[in-house]
């Protein structure tokens, strides 16, 4: 697979992060060595990752493996719950895709966009979209309340199953009741406009429905689309051709949560299915597909997320990329 656009690496977090691009400069992510970036389309959207870890982010409450003990000891090291921001230039709006448990510096980042500063802001964000219901892809929404942001009936769209899941739950149905929030119900399949400009549809993945049924995203700007599934039990039980939908976007954001079965000894991984990396790489290998492939979501047991170790070699000997908190995609 080879690239085709280049992707640049933005200022905002971790803040080591910061501090290595301001000495060596912007960095794309092609690469350890500067070079030209593609100019942003004339009416193009902004895609950040806000995030790249599994719901509970990287370090891991109570976890004592290396990695997360690396990660406390390094902000560099750390990774921020999986999401997505999109803002339309033009208009200053912004789209946050999942509202994780780190959503204050998420957004706080996002607010601090220069596209977004010129315009303004009347909300953090001018609209919410979900994918489903566990840990990592909606606790944030609690940040909207009275407690802290206050907002004023900012859209949450969500497919019917997600917005009856909330809207039966306390605290949630709060925030909805009280109007911080309002529920703007999708239907799967159909493209729908949450902000101007941002053509999003949602496309139901099978991943442990206890809760409610998951989406992930096609994201389609003026010239580019994206292809955001964040969890997925396994690419052979959905009903749509992975490699078909590759062949259809220039970028894919798909999960890869785990590298191997044997990254939790004490966990039952049968029970938090998700597509191994190499499982993905290995169902990819020998397609000419046309989109950039990234993994994200990573779990902090997934040794992928430190550059440098040998699995995040391979990944990238294969022609994938590890997502990184803060790349930036143009559409």
């Amino acid at each position: 697979m080879s690239p085709r656009h280049r992707i640049r690496i933005i200022l905002g977090i971790p803040a080591l992060l910061l501090v290595a691009l301001v000495v060596t400069g912007c960095r794309t992510a092609r690469g350890p060595l500067p070079g030209p970036l593609d100019p942003a389309p004339a009416a193009g959207l902004k895609v950040i990752v806000l995030g790249s870890a599994q719901d509970a982010g990287i370090p891991q409450l109570g976890c004592r493996c290396l990695h997360c003990r690396v990660a406390l000891q390094s902000p560099g090291a750390r990774r921020q719950v999986a999401s997505l921001g999109v803002i339309n230039p033009s208009t200053g709006e912004i789209l946050l895709v999942d509202a994780t448990p780190d959503v204050r510096d998420q957004v706080g980042l996002l607010e601090s966009d220069p596209l977004v500063a010129l315009h303004g802001l009347r909300k953090p964000v001018d609209a919410i979209a979900l994918t489903h219901a566990h840990m990592g892809h909606y606790a944030g929404l609690l940040h909207f309340g009275k407690e802290a942001a206050s907002t004023s009936h900012v859209p949450v769209y969500a497919t019917p199953r997600m917005l009856e899941f909330l809207l039966a739950n306390r605290p949630f149905a709060d925030l909805f009741d009280s109007g911080f929030l309002d529920a703007r119900p999708t239907t799967p399949g159909k493209v729908f406009e949450p902000i101007a400009g941002v053509r999003l549809t949602p496309l139901l993945v099978p991943h442990r429905e206890e809760l409610s049924d998951s989406v992930g995203y096609l994201i389609e700007g003026s010239s580019r689309r994206l292809l955001y599934v964040p969890d997925i039990d396994a690419w052979d039980r959905w009903d749509r051709s992975l490699l078909e939908l590759l062949d259809e976007v220039d970028y894919a954001i798909l999960d890869g949560t785990f590298y191997s079965q044997s990254e939790l000894p004490d966990r039952d991984l049968s029970e938090i299915p998700h597509p191994l990396v190499g499982t993905t790489m290995e169902l990819l290998r020998g397609h000419e597909v046309r989109s950039e492939v990234w993994f994200s979501h990573l779990n902090h047991s997934n040794p992928v997320h430190r550059a440098g170790s040998t699995e995040r070699k391979e990944v990238e000997a294969a022609g994938f990329f590890v997502a990184e908190d803060g790349v930036v995609f143009w559409l």
